[in-house]
């Protein structure tokens, strides 16, 4: 069974950007950086306005931006690669291999996932692997769609993806017991390919723009 299409995502930022993105006179940034955790993209926290929160706070106590705020989006996720969805494992581990077959033969190594220095060790904050795989496979699957040559074993998408939606362990076990363990967990939703598929709310998730002339997507402001 397919899951909804739409969801809440909340985006920690400068006060500042999130007037600016309320009246339209900006619109969400495109992150390029190589150790995003699905990629290229906007990022959002799924259904989660108090971790996006937590970001913001963390920006600003080390001064890199002013005033934290939270903004919300109504996101039309569309074709979503999905990581809490098995399907969507096994077309990730197939495309890690076939990028390791194309760095053995090249020689150049794959990059890592890895904790800087300051971070948590168990977190690896630093998804370097994680993104150059998964914009790996976006750039097959573009092709792939172009020339019209999916495989049955991809079938689990007709068209590249517009959004990944992952769920990651974060942070130390906030209880341990004997047998039992509780730990910090954080949902990621990211709208990629198209920021054409956010509506005015305030939460966070990820975005990556295949067409920029529409928009799918509203934003709203958020008291806390």
């Amino acid at each position: 069974m397919s899951k909804p299409s739409f969801t809440i995502g909340y985006h920690g930022c400068d006060a500042v950007l999130a007037s600016q993105l309320l009246s339209r006179e900006t619109t969400f940034r495109y992150s390029k950086k190589p150790f995003e955790w699905l990629g290229h993209g906007m990022y959002f926290w799924e259904d989660n306005f108090d971790r996006a929160k937590a970001w913001a706070e963390s920006k600003y106590r080390k001064g890199l931006i002013s005033q934290p705020a939270v903004i919300g989006a109504i996101l039309n996720l569309r074709n979503c690669c999905d990581f809490s969805d098995k399907r969507f494992f096994d077309l990730f581990q197939k495309y890690h291999r076939e990028l390791q077959r194309l760095s053995e033969t090249s020689g150049e190594v794959l990059p890592v996932n890895y904790a800087p220095p300051g971070t948590n060790e168990p977190d690896r904050v630093s998804r370097n692997l994680d993104c150059s795989v998964i914009e790996y496979m976006h750039s097959r699957m573009q092709k792939s769609c172009t020339l019209n040559t999916l495989k049955r074993n991809e079938q689990v998408t007709k068209s590249p993806f517009d959004s990944v939606r992952g769920v990651f362990q974060e942070g130390k076990p906030v209880l341990k017991v004997p047998g039992f363990t509780v730990i910090h967990i954080f949902k990621y939703a990211s709208v990629t390919r198209s920021a054409s598929l956010v509506s005015l709310c305030r939460k966070r998730c990820r975005i990556i723009p295949k067409q920029w002339k529409c928009r799918n997507y509203l934003l709203f402001l958020v008291n806390n």
